[in-house]
């Protein structure tokens, strides 16, 4: 006779095993997170020791967003109204604050703190969150491309302490510290890639909706990388015409950004269509210039103050800085060893092609060197017939038409980039100023890079 024995009982999992077992299965994580938490806390003493008292930087714009945080409080919480409407600014007439960048997204993160009535703390925990948020998605997504816990740290470290994400913390500008959404949401597209499940894309939409309820200049930003990140990741496209997932993925993704996004647009869509836009002459103040991928960080505590005493007649500083741009002596070197090892990696052209893509767009619409725009001597004869072709071209075949006569100059003419065709053709570009923002993507392209080449 057979005797079956009983299968034991498994014992039921209480919230210590359960919470133990989340633990080792994420301790990588979690570790990074504690890492990313630290760091500022170390490097950046003299801040955190001032936390509920004090703001990064001169009183710029960061007092504007300050007060930004104030006036959210304050109206939803103690007027009992909606915030997309000041009357005391530009009163009699008063300001449409949906026409300026959303930060709905960095709003959501900071309420807890704001709650508490401090809109200091929440302005300080806002700029530290973002540490923690840019260095975390940083590592996920190159441990996610390289398999090694090392290149990810790097990465992470190069991105998170940038001298861009550096600048925009002096400066005061909040909505660009908002740059972590961004590799999560490409994590999420190389996790699509491999045919998992269409919710990667699911997730993607949700992470690229932060960026866009965070900065306008952002979502430009994003929407143009991840498009590109697409068209070259996704090659040969032919693969993909007949994928389910994939498609269904794209759509979700689609659907989550466009449709939560479109009543915040609305106010920005109305004012671009009423001409509102920066003129030539004004985005040509705000564009980088060659030596600002290569010129030493100004913030770095030995050899900052020597460089900005080079460069400190710039008369735009401290919304200018020499280097804001400045890519790293270690994730240049790190990179270039990873272009050559892996020149044949499909991967590695990626980030180079979408790195390059994001410097010359920094650059703005005309080269620039040394805080000053470059002209070429030619004869009076060329100069005419290039200034004629200019005066056409942005005055009567852009979308976005503008004045050339301002960076018109006599037996010269300025080196033209294509960043000026982007300004002038494509949509809202115009609502640009500060063309150099674009650089955040050839930073983050040479994390990734350096990453590769450790």
């Amino acid at each position: 006779m057979q005797i079956t024995q009983p299968l034991p009982r498994t014992a039921p999992l209480t919230r210590p095993r359960l919470l133990g077992r989340v633990l080792r299965r994420y301790r990588a994580v979690l570790a990074a997170t504690l890492l990313f938490a630290l760091l500022p806390v170390v490097l950046y003493t003299a801040w955190v020791l001032h936390l509920r008292t004090a703001i990064p930087g001169p009183p710029w714009d960061n007092l504007e967003w300050l007060y930004k945080v104030w006036w959210i409080r304050e109206s939803l919480f103690v007027e009992g109204r909606m915030p997309f409407f000041h009357p005391d600014v530009f009163a009699p007439y008063g300001y449409p604050a949906g026409q300026s960048e959303p930060m709905l997204t960095h709003f959501a993160w900071m309420l807890p703190v704001l709650l508490a009535g401090d809109e200091v703390l929440a302005f300080n925990f806002m700029l530290w969150s973002s540490f923690v948020i840019t260095g975390l998605g940083t590592s996920l997504y190159v441990y996610d491309l390289t398999g090694r816990r090392a290149p990810a740290l790097l990465a992470a470290v190069a991105f998170a302490f940038s001298p861009y994400r550096l600048h925009s913390m002096a400066a005061g500008w909040l909505p660009l510290m908002g740059t972590g959404w961004l590799p999560l949401a490409l994590l999420c597209f190389e996790r699509l890639r491999r045919g998992r499940s269409w919710r990667w894309g699911l997730l993607a939409g949700f992470f690229l909706l932060q960026v866009v309820l965070a900065s306008w200049y952002y979502a430009y930003i994003a929407g143009l990388t991840c498009a590109g990140y697409l068209a070259l990741r996704f090659w040969p496209w032919r693969r993909w015409w007949s994928n389910r997932t994939f498609w269904l993925g794209l759509a979700a993704c689609l659907l989550v950004v466009v449709l939560p996004a479109i009543p915040v647009a609305l106010p920005v869509v109305h004012l671009a269509r009423t001409s509102v836009s920066w003129s030539l002459a004004d985005v040509e103040k705000w564009a980088a210039g060659l030596e600002d991928f290569i010129y030493p960080n100004i913030y770095h505590p030995m050899w900052g103050r020597f460089f900005l005493s080079r460069r400190a007649e710039i008369p735009s500083y401290p919304w200018y800085v020499p280097g804001f741009l400045f890519l790293g002596l270690v994730p240049l070197g790190l990179s270039v060893v990873a272009l050559w090892q892996q020149r044949r990696r499909p991967l590695a052209r990626v980030w180079l092609l979408l790195g390059l893509a994001g410097a010359v767009l920094a650059l703005g619409p005309t080269l620039h060197l040394l805080g000053q725009r470059v002209y070429l001597p030619v004869p009076n004869s060329v100069e005419a017939l290039f200034s004629r072709a200019m005066y056409l071209l942005t005055g009567k075949l852009a979308l976005n038409k503008t004045a050339y006569w301002p960076i018109q100059h006599p037996g010269a003419i300025p080196v033209p980039l294509p960043g000026l065709l982007l300004y002038l053709f494509a949509p809202f570009a115009s609502g640009m100023r500060t063309f150099y923002r674009f650089g955040v993507v050839a930073v983050f392209a040479t994390s990734v890079l350096a990453a590769f080449g450790l």
